[in-house]
């Protein structure tokens, strides 16, 4: 051996002894804590010092001024993507008192760093976020998680500083952390997200249960891999101990027999919003009732099958994944396109694996609740799982903006939706909707009372100024863009308040001033029989005499006809206009 090998393999054995004798927090203190913040970032540094294929950094701050942690690994140690190889982006703390994922990937890295797992730098780069929540997880304490067991030297706080829950902001993208990692995201463009919790609900024998993305508007060739690849892992786990299922809810929390059912996709959640950015996109929820012990192994064991499954066959992830990127960019203009989904009534035989339970009168609340026992029972029952389309729409060849939507437009451009401007001035046809009733939710929620509108279509002739903002409608983010601008998904701009003032008239004549028109506009026959008719058949109209002024208001020229509507005009013309 040549003295240069010699000190090559003693370096390699000290890092690997070294390695291999740092246990994280939770290991020392036997699953019974996790560690804080600034532990959490030591300990990665630790093993970044080690590992040179292994770089922290910071990709943005909280609202409290803390880092947000990535740990990226990337055997070329360019860290920076690379064709042909797959990216997995990986996030814990989300809601940062459900921490089961971040001290499993904490151990994974130890592991890595200690020479285990190689053929996962061989084959991908993984971007590790270890908290999203950080400073949730710094509102420490042992009583944040009611419906949770362990871990016992407390945990995070499920929203973050200004209160918002993260994981329903992933439209809107209002909160520095959101924003952060998107950004991450339009860099690396990951094959693969997971996002990493504790579930809450019922109790059953699942250790974890997991969710991918499948909205039917998205790639079949997609959904086809993931539910391969769902099978082969739990069929892996099974040796190791675990039990996993399906994200499901019983039909009856107090009878298990009742029936199961999943959740229809909603972009707000992590889960479909990187399914819509044609991601493979999945959910991991550890059970809240089990110990903290188990919780971290199930989550460390299905992330590790996972990695292992895909370090096998890298080249069906990027296949799959550029196959679904290949549909979006092909879609033409005038295509359909779901924002409205529902889980249907249709069944299959399922067996779910609960606890012999029964359901008994509370002495509390007179109500009925479910009492489980620890004897294991399969439950031959069934699964609601099919979903159906509720409400589609056609897929403009470009959404406009006037150019005095450019707070929209940065919103929009946020996804890494593509944007340009008019240069001249032109006028297009374009349809516009008019809001006919608008409703808002009363309680606060994120913040926001929510809005809902039922809308007419108009077709128009309007001028736009050059400046405008052009977006196209086929383009790798049609799915996010097409949730964000139309007004019935339920899950975009309008829902988020950031339109309510369309309906807000302001400008308005005295009503002595309305006397005058309304007496002159009576004289024109066409007016007064409308007027006389809707006397006779409106008998609130008729009662109400800020109504019947409004009437003529309304037929005056001095009425803005802009108010209702909806400043996003779509154009369906032969090509986007430049």
């Amino acid at each position: 051996m040549t003295r240069l090998s010699f000190l090559v393999s003693i370096a390699a054995f000290t890092a690997t002894t070294a390695t291999a004798g740092t246990l994280t927090h939770c290991e020392t203190s036997d699953f019974a804590s996790t560690p804080r913040y600034a532990e959490t970032i030591e300990f990665v540094k630790r093993l970044e010092a080690i590992a040179p294929w292994m770089r922290y950094e910071s990709f943005g701050l909280s609202p409290a001024g803390r880092e947000l942690p990535l740990i990226i690994c990337d055997k070329s140690k360019k860290f920076e993507p690379l064709a042909g190889k797959p990216v997995i982006l990986v996030f814990n703390g989300i809601h940062a008192g459900e921490i089961d994922g971040k001290d499993a990937c904490l151990m994974l890295l130890r592991d890595m760093t200690a020479g285990k797992y190689a053929e996962w730098l061989n084959r991908m780069t993984l971007l590790i976020v270890p908290i999203l929540n950080v400073d949730g997880h710094e509102r420490f304490g042992l009583y944040n998680r009611p419906n949770q067991n362990g871990p016992e030297g407390g945990m995070g706080f499920r929203v973050n500083a200004e209160g918002v829950n993260l994981n329903r902001d992933w439209m809107k993208l209002e909160t520095p952390e959101c924003r952060a990692l998107v950004t991450v995201y339009n860099k690396w463009r990951p094959q693969l997200v997971v996002d990493m919790h504790t579930s809450d609900g019922e109790d059953f024998q699942y250790d974890l249960q997991y969710l991918w993305g499948v909205h039917p508007s998205t790639s079949s060739t997609k959904q086809a891999y993931q539910e391969a690849l769902a099978d082969r892992i739990r069929q892996k786990m099974l040796p190791m101990g675990h039990k996993t299922s399906l994200y499901l809810s019983l039909q009856d929390p107090t009878d298990a027999a009742s029936g199961v059912r999943l959740y229809p996709p909603s972009p707000r959640f992590s889960t479909s919003y990187f399914d819509l950015r044609d991601s493979m996109s999945i959910l991991v929820e550890t059970h809240a009732d089990k110990d903290y012990r188990t919780r971290v192994l199930a989550a460390r064991d299905y992330l590790e099958q996972l990695f292992s499954e895909i370090a096998k066959d890298p080249a069906s992830l990027l296949t799959a994944t550029d196959a679904a990127r290949r549909e979006t960019s092909s879609r033409q203009a005038g295509g359909p396109f779901a924002i409205g989904m529902e889980i249907t009534d249709a069944t299959r035989p399922y067996p779910y694996e609960g606890w012999v339970m029964s359901a008994v009168k509370s002495e509390v609340t007179g109500g009925m609740i479910p009492v489980y026992t620890r004897t294991p029972r399969t439950y031959q029952t069934t699964i609601q799982d099919r979903l159906k389309v509720t409400r589609e729409i056609a897929v403009p060849t470009a959404y406009i903006l006037e150019p005095g939507m450019s707070r929209i437009a940065k919103k929009i451009e946020e996804h890494g939706i593509t944007i340009h401007r008019l240069v001249e001035p032109a006028e297009l046809a374009v349809e516009a909707y008019r809001v006919e009733k608008i409703e808002f939710q009363p309680a606060s929620y994120q913040g926001h009372h929510p809005a809902s509108g039922t809308f007419i279509i108009e077709k128009q002739t309007r001028r736009f100024e050059a400046g405008s903002y052009v977006i196209p409608g086929v383009q790798p983010e049609t799915a996010v863009l097409v949730y964000l601008l139309e007004p019935e998904s339920g899950e975009g701009l309008f829902h988020w308040n950031y339109f309510d003032w369309i309906v807000e008239q302001k400008e308005g004549p005295e009503d002595y001033t309305m006397e005058l028109w309304a007496a002159q506009m009576l004289k024109d026959p066409d007016i007064r029989g409308e007027y006389q008719e809707r006397l006779a058949k409106d008998e609130a109209f008729a009662k109400d005499a800020e109504k019947r002024l409004r009437f003529f208001y309304e037929k005056s020229p001095y009425f803005d006809r802009e108010v209702g509507l909806y400043p996003v005009f779509r154009y369906s013309g032969p090509s986007v206009p430049k």
